[in-house]
């Protein structure tokens, strides 16, 4: 298995105290990470929905990262309230180039679950305060520092860089819903759990917005410049005809995970071989990758998702519009590492979550 780059991260992000979170899909999130290079970690602080210290909670109250709130708290640079706010609390963070802004995400799954045998070593932390960035009075927006995650190595494109997550929440895609599947060489089935919402300014799917809820075809996803790939991997996307899963079950809650050239995270199904998810029986105006997709479906989409495409093979654009020194995508479609630039995989777990 390959390993992953000095520069990946697990980031296991935990909101409240609940066990399971339903409707998932379409929730954002976004975090703050600081790379310790004295001690070869990432640092992470998920954004928080739970435990507010205001009366009636503010806009994180039912959107963990509005677009509005994440873009005036991490944008600036060295001037950003983020960066000023986090390194005067923290005296060892001296280097703004091992900052990274990491949203704005949303989820692509439908459930998640967290093992019960973790939840005494995770109950003490949700109950402390989150730590606030603010413009001003109550104008905060809140983040809570959750875990430091090892710096450990890989190579860069697409579907190359693996790791067993542990803990790792036991996510479900409900069958009749869309899911967007990447399928290796020799038939191991990952699945999208979360992916960026923009790409350079640019909606990462058909119709899609940094509003909180489910992106109308997230199946567009499967034709952009996002999971071009040189390792064969095949992308497929349409309605699941029966319920899939990751995270192996609630007594392990371990998965392997890999990503694309935009940072979206895939984790191993559960479902493999004979079961393997299927995402092409289903009649779906928006399905892609399948045998007998239309013609006409193809044509009308890709004429929409082409100017995505088409930036990246062109030019090196950010990911995130409010990072000054990002992840880019070269013009070969895949996620460029420098010495400044990590690519950090989330998990995707939020407890509330």
């Amino acid at each position: 298995m390959a390993r992953m780059s000095p520069y990946i991260a697990i980031g296991l992000l935990c909101q409240g105290l609940a066990v399971v979170t339903a409707s998932k899909r379409g929730e954002t999130w976004c975090e703050i990470v600081y790379r310790n290079t004295a001690k070869k970690q990432l640092e992470i602080f998920p954004c928080q929905t739970r435990n507010l210290p205001v009366p009636a909670g503010n806009a994180q109250k039912d959107d963990c990262c509005p677009a509005e709130l994440w873009n005036s708290t991490v944008s600036g640079g060295v001037n950003s309230l983020a960066w000023k706010q986090l390194s005067a609390r923290h005296p060892h963070m001296t280097d703004f180039k091992m900052m990274r802004w990491n949203g704005q995400k949303k989820f692509s799954i439908d459930k998640d679950e967290m093992c019960q045998h973790f939840l005494p070593q995770l109950i003490p932390l949700m109950r402390l305060p989150p730590t606030p960035i603010c413009k001003g009075g109550a104008d905060c927006m809140y983040f809570r520092w959750f875990t430091n995650n090892t710096i450990i190595t890989s190579g860069v494109g697409a579907f190359e860089n693996f790791i067993v997550g542990e803990p790792h929440p036991f996510m479900t895609i409900d069958a009749g819903k869309p899911a967007l599947l990447a399928i290796a060489p020799d038939g191991t089935v990952f699945m999208l759990k979360t992916y960026f919402t923009t790409y350079g300014g640019v909606a990462t799917t058909t119709g899609g917005s940094v509003t909180k809820g489910p992106d109308p075809d997230l199946c567009s996803y499967a034709e952009s410049a996002a999971v071009k790939n040189k390792v064969n991997y095949t992308i497929k996307c349409g309605l699941l005809k029966e319920k899939m899963t990751c995270g192996g079950n609630l007594k392990t809650c371990k998965a392997r995970v890999t990503g694309d050239n935009w940072l979206g995270a895939y984790c191993e199904a559960d479902q493999q071989g004979a079961h393997s998810p299927d995402v092409c029986s289903l009649p779906y105006e928006f399905k892609r990758g399948c045998s007998d997709e239309s013609s006409s479906q193809t044509t009308s989409t890709t004429a929409t998702t082409s100017s995505t495409a088409t930036a990246s093979s062109t030019s090196k654009i950010s990911i995130s519009s409010t990072s000054s020194d990002s992840v880019r995508i070269d013009s070969s479609g895949s996620a460029s590492l420098s010495a400044h630039v990590f690519f950090v995989m989330v998990l995707g777990y939020r407890q509330r979550l």
